[in-house]
């Protein structure tokens, strides 16, 4: 990709993670993190066997991830950009969503 094209992608994720749609986007994603927040630490859960507790734990910590990375998008993809066109002369045809991401250490 030219410069300018990645210029203009960049420019267009920018201003459009800074509108009215993806910002009332972001609300909902909090909203439903705070609500896997209060599952994750409800009495329900609690109840549950051994087992199923660690499944239902490690599936609501899943979705909270993701929901995470999901908000960062745009920005993320923008940072992708920029190192990629630095680094690498040809784009992966088959990068997904995800490969946008930064990596994280745990």
């Amino acid at each position: 990709m030219s410069d300018k094209t990645v210029e203009s992608i960049s420019e267009m994720l920018r201003l459009g993670s800074q509108g009215s749609f993806w910002q009332e986007l972001r609300k909902g994603m909090d909203i439903r993190l705070s609500q896997l927040e209060q599952e994750r630490n409800s009495e329900d859960l609690e109840m549950l066997p051994a087992d199923q507790y660690k499944l239902q734990v490690e599936i609501i910590k899943a979705k909270q991830k993701y929901l995470r990375e999901l908000k960062e998008l745009p920005q993320a993809i923008i940072d992708s950009m920029q190192v990629s066109t630095a680094n690498a002369p040809q784009q992966d045809v088959y990068r997904t969503a995800k490969d946008f991401l930064p990596k994280k250490e745990e």
